[in-house]
């Protein structure tokens, strides 16, 4: 793969990060989801979003799916997406749709690290639910 210029500095070493990085994504593209592909070092690989029809978080993971197979580079992913659902209530699909991703990509050695869920102001980890996220992160 070509190197991009955009994604050459571009890391996320934990929670805050990542966190930003769904509120930015919210407020550039409204309805997206993500999932962003990190080397060890937490540089990112690709970041490729999905928009408008295409927004569910099933397509970043296809995307996702194909990259890890072609791209050794990539050890963990990070799904990002947004959500209008009430980020107060826990949605059990989610939460089992992660779990599902964590499996899958894990019998590659690729660790789904997170899935965090925004509308904009609030940020939901599905990594908090004891599946998964940030260990080490001090500001977690």
């Amino acid at each position: 793969m070509a190197p991009d210029p955009i994604l050459d500095d571009l890391t996320i070493d934990g929670f805050f990060d990542a966190a930003a990085l769904a509120i930015e994504l919210h407020d550039l593209f409204g309805r997206y989801a993500t999932a962003v592909a990190l080397a060890s070092d937490g540089a990112v690989v690709d970041l490729t979003v999905f928009t408008e029809e295409h927004a569910e978080v099933d397509a970043a993971l296809d995307w996702a799916h194909c990259l890890v197979v072609h791209d050794h580079r990539v050890e963990r992913l990070l799904l990002l997406s947004s959500t209008t659902a009430d980020l107060e209530v826990l949605a059990e699909q989610d939460l089992a749709d992660y779990r599902h991703a964590r499996e899958v990509f894990g019998t590659w050695d690729v660790e789904v690290v997170d899935w965090l869920q925004t509308d904009g102001d609030t940020v939901r980890s599905m990594g908090s639910s004891g599946v998964g996220g940030w260990a080490g992160d001090p500001h977690r």
